[in-house]
């Protein structure tokens, strides 16, 4: 026989002790030795061996395994290969105890015995030998990413009675085996060392790893020999590329030969056309090398590094402003083109490559992209610009879990999010923070999308139009305001957030940043209605300027929920769940005082049958915790559904009557990051038809209404709210039911990608104004002057109202020119929010700063219609010209707030003492060059823009006469209060939430028993212009400049615009 020694943890063939060949033991052994004498020589050499070697095991083995080897059984099974039926044996008796445990015999669990830790994998053990064996990226012995990522594994532990020593391999575990928690790479990967000069390595056969010059053919790093590397591109390479550090890399054993392009073509068979098509190729023919674009079955010449004329898409990375702009070139041979039966045709042209003629956005995150919540809408994001028709660009640090592009695409598909591999790239950084993003300043990206944890970006924008996307402003009040603090949030156009609460906490902790940018932009702006403003100062304006906080939810999968067919019918009993991860801490869900609500709803009602589910996945660490909730639940008979797949909860919110959402029932006051930021889950059981029951504290308050389920402000308020929900008809909670599956879908990804596409296409057309403020600041203007007769001759007989809910940058600007305009005698109305007070007082003393205001705290009567007020006035000058309301907190909620109060007539009842009022927003403007004047128009009951007749959602409108009226848009119109109140009074209160107000009020004035005079499209073309749907180029080249502007950038060009505006 032949001996398999075990030394330790280690084994090896017994020719590898003594020098005797295989072939001389066996058949050929006695005719070999023929005597006795040289038998018993054999038998007390083999002896010595024997003892040799198992004094060799005694002493490399740990103590548990001294004290195993005694058992004559083990230490004789030592010596011999076990039998197939043995290994069977072994296999079903680890993965019974595996499972016994609460281990997986699916995936891979730790399993700890002492002191030991190992891997279960397919049946077997495998030891690891130190924490960070596949670097510093994963630590085993807390089973954690160092980053604070959740594992996804099990760990468990056996003890000594529950372990078996055979079931350890004798081979120790490898890295490789679990590619998802380690930093090394697969054979046929680059890997790039990050903490140490040598760069770059190929992994071929058997882990072997071979050094990549930087300048080789086949390197990875782009532009390595003139020093340029920042960036490693997925795309520049047909082999993934690998991050990892100087420690992990000494486990891959050395190669004997040079590294050369063949090792990767031996080792994948690496064709680079070969499932390709749309690239760019670079091809040794007849002599001479040229690049070639390679479209279905044809190479078309390439006439130059950069082919596209007014592109920075180059297909010679050496040529490039910078790597960034270079598009992958894959080497190729004639024997590749013979292979695949290509044929040479005709010059390349740019439109047969769609993502040079796109638009360029790039995305960074620092944080790992495995499947989650900000990964989803990170993702979400890049969907949302490749459906505006942007190649994207998605940059991540080398540190990253994730790093191909075909691992993105696998967390996207896990997250249901659809993305165009066509048009996107994706590099990780290799280089310092400020390096790296000075070659991507110079890459002239149209859009940037920043994600972080902060209130100030981390880094700098480096597009023409720059999102910061702030998950929640973590570190609350922390941070210094210094002036490279300051300039990186200037850097950025938008802020976007997602629910008022994060916002409303963002604005509060950001405040000394926006203050200084606020009163820097607003000093300039004064210094150029003054004139006093210094050589160069107007280029500071895109400097220093505060981004626009705006909340856009995350998206949510709704739709497919709600195409899924109910797997399960509703309980008979009702059934409670709540979801959300377990653990305990700062944003616990709640699970432990779910099971004692449950316990007093029970007692105190007796004949109702109810009973409950907790379902969420166990963080990493709280498996006790989880473990304690199980016998809690006991008792109770609660259902526990952790680490459920996807199919059973979505089986458990069939069966479900109600959600309950604890985050924060129990948290510190004064932690708000301790609360739900928004509430996912929320919607998700919505669109399932449950009935949500919601802390009223955080982001749920804003999800859930009070016709869709209710909020509440105790955790004893549950009992109380979900006793009422339970005890009316079923006809009633079904309407609760399908009332939520509606409200639902405002926060489907689908409307995501609707609001988003709509607020950066605004976003990026206001920029151009934003550039021509100062211009604009310097105006002269001289105020319309009444007629003696004239209405809206005496002083306050007519009032201007502007409803803002942001702290907008223009909002200074657009009071100063409304009111220089109309003059003393018209009253203003500022409406707002509580939190943007202080920002737009601010704006106002520097927009009139006659107008002294002061604050106050004065509930506003709502004329007895109501036993509460709609507003509550929060400012007012001495002079009594300006009012500043804030909407009550008691609405603040609904959706489109702006046309809900518009619609109401408590709202028109604080102006009935006017006999009108001029509607304006922050994007009009009254332009000084116009001839025509405000008092020509306020004989009318409205005039606003005109509407387009073959706009699609008012053509059905006209048709069937529901709208007999093109007059028009209400960003900047006259009103008369009397069509006002009368129109809300009997018509605004069913009218639909998704109504604009502009388009109710003509709606109104379209009924045969209303009698208001709406001003003829003529007239109003003379009064603004929002879209034009006539030939305005001709009417401003006749020098009929209209009296406003309502956003008219968005629709037609700025040299028309400069025209009107006089620049």
């Amino acid at each position: 026989f032949y001996p398999q020694f075990q030394i330790g943890r280690h084994s090896f063939p017994s020719s590898q002790i003594y020098s005797c060949k295989r072939g001389q033991i066996g058949g050929k052994l006695s005719a070999a030795m023929g005597t006795s004498k040289k038998i018993h020589y054999l038998l007390m050499g083999s002896f010595f061996v024997y003892l040799f070697t198992a004094l060799m095991m005694w002493n490399f083995a740990d103590k548990s395994t001294r004290g195993a080897m005694l058992s004559l059984g083990t230490f004789s099974r030592a010596f011999r290969a076990p039998s197939p039926a043995e290994i069977a044996l072994r296999k079903k008796n680890l993965t019974d105890a595996v499972r016994k445990h609460g281990g997986s015999d699916q995936q891979h669990t730790i399993v700890k015995n002492g002191g030991d830790l190992y891997v279960y994998d397919e049946g077997a053990l495998y030891h690891i030998n130190t924490c960070h064996l596949c670097g510093t990226h994963f630590n085993f012995c807390t089973n954690t990413f160092t980053d604070g990522t959740p594992s996804y594994l099990t760990q468990i532990e056996l003890h000594e009675e529950s372990f078996e020593r055979e079931w350890v391999t004798v081979m120790p575990f490898q890295c490789k085996q679990i590619p998802e928690i380690s930093s090394l790479g697969e054979e046929g990967t680059f890997v790039y060392v990050t903490d140490a000069q040598s760069g770059v390595y190929f992994v071929a056969e058997e882990n072997r790893k071979y050094p990549v010059s930087a300048c080789h053919p086949c390197s990875p790093l782009p532009n390595a020999c003139k020093g340029t590397q920042h960036f490693i591109s997925m795309d520049r390479v047909s082999s993934p590329v690998v991050a990892i550090k100087n420690e992990v890399l000494v486990t891959y054993p050395d190669a004997r030969e040079n590294f050369s392009c063949k090792i990767m073509e031996r080792l994948r068979k690496r064709n680079p056309f070969s499932g390709r098509d749309l690239m760019f190729v670079r091809l040794q023919y007849r002599q001479s090398t040229n690049v070639y674009f390679r479209k279905g079955k044809h190479l078309h010449e390439v006439n130059g590094c950069t082919p596209c004329k007014g592109k920075p898409y180059t297909v010679c990375a050496e040529k490039a402003t910078s790597e960034l702009l270079a598009l992958p070139t894959f080497e190729a041979t004639k024997e590749h083109v013979e292979l695949e039966g290509l044929s040479f045709s005709t010059a390349f042209e740019c439109s047969m490559l769609p993502m040079i003629n796109k638009k360029r956005a790039a995305m960074f995150t620092p944080y790992n992209l495995t499947p989650g919540g900000g990964e989803k809408y990170f993702l979400e994001t890049v969907h949302l610009f490749q459906s505006m028709g942007y190649a994207v660009d998605v940059f991540t640090e080398s540190y990253n879990v994730c790093r191909s592009k075909k691992c993105i695409l696998s967390v996207a598909d896990a997250l249901n999010v659809n993305l165009d591999p066509s048009s996107m790239r994706f590099f990780f950084n290799v280089n310092s923070k400020d390096k790296s993003f000075e070659v991507l300043k110079k890459s002239r990206y149209d859009m940037f999308f920043l994600i972080g944890n902060e209130k100030i970006p981390q880094y700098p924008g480096i597009g023409a139009y720059n999102i910061f996307q702030c998950q929640f402003p973590f570190d609350l009040a922390n941070g210094h305001v210094d002036e490279s603090s300051v300039e990186a949030l200037a850097s950025f156009d938008v802020v976007w957030v997602n629910s008022r609460f994060t916002r409303t906490w963002y604005k509060e902790f950001a405040i000394p940043w926006t203050d200084q940018l606020r009163e820097q932009n607003l000093n300039l702006l004064t210094a150029h209605t003054t004139g006093s403003v210094k050589p160069g100062a107007s280029e500071k304006w895109r400097r220093y300027r505060w981004p626009e906080v705006d909340v856009l939810n995350p998206p949510v999968e709704v739709t497919s929920l709600q195409e899924e067919s109910l797997s399960a019918p509703r309980d008979e009993c009702f059934l409670v769940v709540v979801l959300g991860r377990v653990f305990q801490g700062r944003q616990a869900k709640g699970h432990a005082i779910a099971i004692e609500l449950l316990t007093l709803i029970r007692d105190e009602n007796e004949n109702m049958c109810i009973n409950l589910a907790l379902a969420g996945y166990v963080m990493p660490g709280h498996e006790d915790y989880a473990e304690g909730l199980k016998k809690l639940g006991e008792h109770a008979k609660v259902e526990f559904h952790f680490n459920a797949q996807r199919k059973e909860i979505h089986e458990l919110l069939d069966r479900a009557t109600i959600q309950w959402h604890l985050t924060g029932a129990l948290n510190n006051n004064d932690d708000p990051a301790s609360f739900e930021h928004f509430g996912i889950s929320i919607v998700e059981s919505m669109a399932k038809g449950l009935i949500p029951i919601v802390f009223n504290k955080g982001g749920p308050p804003e999800i859930v209404t009070a016709d869709v389920g209710r909020s509440v402000d105790h955790v004893d308020d549950f009992v109380k709210a979900t006793v009422e929900v339970l005890k009316k008809s079923k006809k009633e909670r079904t309407a609760m039911s399908e009332a939520g599956m509606e409200r639902a879908k405002m926060f489907s990804e689908e409307t995501f990608i609707e609001r988003g596409s709509y607020r950066l296409h605004r976003g990026m057309k206001e920029q151009e104004i934003f550039r021509r403020l100062p211009a604009m600041a310097s105006w002269d203007i001289e105020p319309h002057t009444p007629m003696r007769s004239q209405k809206c001759g005496q002083r306050f007989e007519c009032a201007a109202l502007i409803v803002e809910f942001r702290d907008h940058p223009n909002f200074m600007f657009s009071v100063r020119n409304t009111m220089a305009n109309l003059g003393v005698g018209w009253k203003l109305y500022i409406v707002t929010l509580p939190e943007v007070v202080p920002a737009l007082l601010n704006g106002i003393s520097k927009a009139l700063p006659t107008a002294k205001m002061r604050t106050t705290a004065q509930s506003l009567a709502s004329h007895g219609e109501t036993s509460y007020s709609l507003m509550d006035l929060a400012a007012s000058s001495e002079d009594g010209s300006v009012e500043l309301l804030t909407i009550n907190e008691s609405i603040m909620m609904n959706t489109d707030l702006y046309s809900r109060i518009f619609k109401r007539h408590d709202f028109w009842t604080y102006f009935e003492h006017h006999q009108g009022v001029l509607i304006f927003q922050v994007d009009a403007i009254m332009l000084p060059k116009s001839e025509f004047s405000i008092y020509e128009f306020v004989g009318y009951d409205y005039v606003g823009a005109p509407w387009c007749a073959d706009n699609d959602i008012l053509k059905p409108l006209l048709k069937d006469k529901t709208i007999k009226y093109l007059v028009g848009n209400g960003g900047f119109s006259w009103r008369s209060t009397r069509s006002m109140l009368e129109c809300s009074q009997k018509m605004g209160y069913d009218s639909p939430s998704s109504e604009p107000e502009d388009r109710f009020f003509i709606r109104c004035f379209s009924t045969d028993e209303m009698d208001f005079e709406v001003a003829p499209v003529e007239v109003a073309r003379t009064f603004a212009v929002e879209v034009p749907c006539w030939d305005l180029q001709e009417e401003v080249s006749k020098g009929n400049i209209p009296l406003g502007l309502h956003a008219t950038w968005y629709y037609t060009d700025m040299e028309l615009v400069d025209k009107m505006l006089g620049l």
